[in-house]
């Protein structure tokens, strides 16, 4: 399998391609290039193929918004073909997912690309979020639509006699995106029971019901009542005025044949809309794109739509004095059109410019079209003295002009000072070292006792988690967390301390992703060392001396606390980037997406 990263220069959405084809297949072909492909210039019929694919990508990426990339696994194979008809490629969801944290219903299927950007994260990093297959017996098989062959050019037409495989793969990517009901269309069933976020938004003019509160049986018959099935979402709608032809009583229609058409019926618009629109279930020469994204925006996705919004980030930055400089990101986002242009100025806080940092007044700037982040960066000076509490400045957006809303105009940067901070500031094995007397033995490895208990604000309002510490083979779960008022109490991990040669992780399940609380220890001779993931923007590291026996210490289920007759000798904080966990190991710890 070649993994192939797709990455839009102008987007914040990300594609990621998986080539499931053999060598010298599909999209591994080394054959010639077909002549003629106009705007593609691949050097073998794979790398026309792929082309068009990167293009394809490009134009979702585009149109959809998700911090989280959206993984698709591509592949040419023989599919269902004859001189009167063939099916061009097939595309849909891997996964499907429900009650996930920020999910718009509840008990409701979405398709995992829209599952991932809804809540954050990646819900699933085994699952790929899409599937597509294309036909390969469509390219210089006279028995196959008579040799009507694929058109690879790229923002071009299809001339007559070809069929463009770039609208076909914009068709079978918007399946994967959702645009399709996972109801069984024959009988009527729900799957697994459960409405799915498309069929909520099928109505029937004839009944006047929605999908939903209907029985399988008046599903079923929904499914092949031709002109009456209709979308009743209102993006789509609202921006529906355009058709001549393809509206119901102020609504859309759907693709509703009778008898039904398994992977056609239902999933498309229906073929009477004028002009046509890119999902309907037949290949068309001219498609538009306009109910389809707005569709997609009726069923959870966030859109590029209108100018957007310009804005930092984040509200506060992290420097370190002894780095060199500090970069700042600034973002455009729900929206692409029109140009943007701005100035990022910065100003004194309790860091004062040509003392701390270095003033700067840069532009930045968005073409038509252009969404996603561009960045500035601010030299960091040195200086000699102690700032145990650190020190910041502002920078600020200015000389905005475009049509986009500003959000989050200004932000703060913190300035560290490590030279406060000793030792504290490196990684473990530093920390050690630097406890180590010089005439002392070398110790053994350090041994881990993992503790941990939930912070305040770590889950959500009237929910409950629960959460899994695991150490090598060693697996310890805890009681359920009741959450309320945003904030989790629990009892302390049940279980054996278990082998000390393995570092541990934290995972969650019922809340999300899991951002404070979390600690373990690590010893040398008396000394202890605390690691601790704070509230979602930092690491604490708390150092501490014990005077009683490490052999009564070690037979401790539960680490002990600074309140059981520990000593705090020093104490320092370490920003974290905000939605990255913690893993830690003996003698080290690391920051992991």
């Amino acid at each position: 399998m070649l993994l192939i990263f797709s990455t839009g220069a102008s987007s914040a959405t990300n594609m990621l391609l998986f080539v499931l084809d053999e060598p010298n297949e599909g999209f591994h072909s080394t054959d010639a290039p077909l002549p003629g492909q106009t705007g593609n210039y691949g050097d073998t019929l794979g790398r026309q193929r792929m082309n068009v694919f990167y293009a394809a990508t490009d134009y979702w990426e585009k149109k959809v918004e998700s911090d989280i990339s959206i993984r698709i696994n591509i592949k040419f194979d023989p599919l269902d073909c004859d001189a009167g008809g063939a099916i061009l490629g097939a595309a849909g969801p891997n996964s499907v997912y429900k009650d996930f944290n920020n999910a718009p219903k509840a008990n409701t299927w979405y398709v995992e690309a829209v599952a991932n950007s809804l809540a954050g994260r990646d819900i699933e990093r085994v699952s790929h979020d899409i599937g597509a297959t294309f036909n390969s017996d469509i390219d210089n098989n006279n028995n196959c639509l008579n040799n009507v062959n694929w058109w690879y050019g790229i923002d071009s037409p299809a001339p007559s006699g070809t069929i463009s495989f770039y609208d076909t793969v914009l068709h079978e990517i918007g399946h994967g995106l959702g645009f399709l009901s996972l109801v069984n269309g024959s009988t009527g069933a729900k799957f697994q029971g459960l409405n799915d976020a498309y069929m909520r938004n099928l109505y029937d003019l004839s009944t006047s019901s929605s999908w939903p509160g209907m029985s399988n049986a008046q599903r079923a018959s929904s499914a092949v009542n031709t002109t009456n099935l209709v979308w009743k979402g209102t993006n789509a709608n609202s921006n529906a005025s355009h058709l001549s032809a393809g509206i119901k009583n102020g609504r859309i229609r759907m693709y509703a044949p009778n008898p039904y058409q398994a992977g056609s019926s239902v999933s498309h618009w229906d073929t009477a809309l004028s002009p046509n629109e890119l999902m309907e279930p037949f290949a068309t020469t001219t498609s538009d794109d306009t109910l389809t994204i707005q569709l997609l925006k009726d069923i959870g996705w966030r859109i590029n739509e209108g100018p957007g919004e310009v804005g930092f980030a984040t509200t506060s930055f992290s420097a370190v004095e002894s780095h060199p400089s500090v970069r700042i990101n600034v973002t455009r986002r729900n929206g692409n059109e029109g140009s943007v242009s701005l100035d990022v100025i910065t100003s004194d806080g309790s860091a004062f410019a040509g003392l701390d940092y270095t003033a700067i007044n840069k532009s930045l700037s968005w073409v038509d079209g252009e969404i996603g982040t561009k960045s500035v960066t601010i030299p960091i000076l040195a200086d000699m003295v102690d700032e145990p509490s650190g020190e910041s400045f502002a920078v600020n957006i200015v000389n905005f002009i475009g049509d986009a809303t500003q959000f989050r105009s200004s932000a703060t940067v913190n300035i560290r000072d490590p030279d406060t901070e000793d030792f504290l500031l490196q990684t473990v094995p530093a920390i050690l070292a630097a406890v180590k007397q010089p005439d002392e033995p070398v110790p053994p490895p350090p041994t881990v006792f993992p503790r941990w208990s939930v912070a305040n604000d770590v889950c959500c309002p009237t929910s409950s988690a629960n959460f899994t510490v695991t150490r090598g083979s060693d697996s310890r779960n805890s009681n359920s967390a009741s959450c309320s008022s945003g904030s989790a109490q629990s009892s302390e991990a049940n279980g054996t301390i278990g082998s000390n040669t393995f570092g541990f992780s934290l995972a969650s399940s019922g809340c999300g992703t899991v951002t404070g609380g979390f600690s373990t220890i690590f010893r040398e001779s008396t000394r202890y060392l605390f690691v601790a993931v704070l509230d979602g923007s930092s690491i604490g590291i708390d150092l501490y001396s014990a005077p009683f026996s490490v052999a009564n210490l070690e037979n401790e289920t539960e680490a002990p606390q600074g309140s059981e007759g520990m000593t705090l000798e020093e104490s320092v904080s370490i920003p974290l980037e905000a939605n990255h966990s913690f893993q830690s190991k003996p003698a080290s710890f690391q920051i992991a997406d």
